[in-house]
């Protein structure tokens, strides 16, 4: 399985399964967050699903300085991977886990409910939606 397809599988659930209603992916911000797939539903409540196809890509993206960091995005962040790529215990704090098989999508763990997103973190993302408008 190819990152692209990670990435398609990602928009796919987001719009279809997660019920998004704007979907992005591979757009970067002005933090320098270039999160895979971003989506929004409800209101305004954003979900990050960054793909990773091997553990030492998995391992290095925790390094990324927006991880940790007020700015980034997502009330909402989910690690997705094939099958029995990563075990959840190796999940950072509050993300969820879903894993691709034959090209169908499921949660293996949910993130916390509760948001992630900070102050810093929507107006990074407003940035980003602006951004993706002046596109078009």
């Amino acid at each position: 399985m190819t990152h692209a397809q990670l990435v398609e599988a990602a928009v796919h659930w987001l719009r279809s399964k997660y019920r998004c209603g704007i979907v992005l992916s591979e757009q970067a911000c002005c933090s320098g967050e270039v999160p895979d797939v971003i989506g929004w539903k409800g209101r305004c409540r954003s979900v990050v699903v960054e793909c990773k196809i091997s553990r030492a890509d998995f391992l290095a993206d925790q390094k990324k300085p927006w991880r940790n960091q007020p700015a980034a995005l997502g009330c909402e962040r989910f690690y997705l991977t094939p099958k029995d790529l990563i075990d959840p215990k190796e999940l950072p704090a509050n993300w969820g886990l879903l894993e691709c098989s034959a090209r169908q999508v499921a949660i293996r763990v949910k993130p916390n409910s509760r948001s992630q997103r900070t102050p810093e973190g929507l107006l990074n993302e407003m940035n980003l939606l602006l951004a993706s408008l002046r596109r078009v």
